[in-house]
């Protein structure tokens, strides 16, 4: 929980909100299994009905 410690020392807790998700593979798997230590931050509720997921505003 790094990320979020960190976000919320620096006052972005209300963006890093800390709940538990889905695990999804994604494109970040490839660096990780590269040895490229990655993380995959995903706002499940952004925009109505996933509306932005993908697109110019995501």
């Amino acid at each position: 929980f790094r990320v979020w410690n960190v976000a919320e020392e620096l006052g972005y807790g209300d963006y890093f909100r800390r709940r538990s998700g889905l695990a999804v593979n994604d494109d970040h798997v490839p660096l990780n299994q590269a040895g490229i230590r990655t993380i995959n931050i995903i706002d499940f509720d952004y925009g109505p009905g996933n509306a932005y997921w993908h697109t110019h505003d995501d």
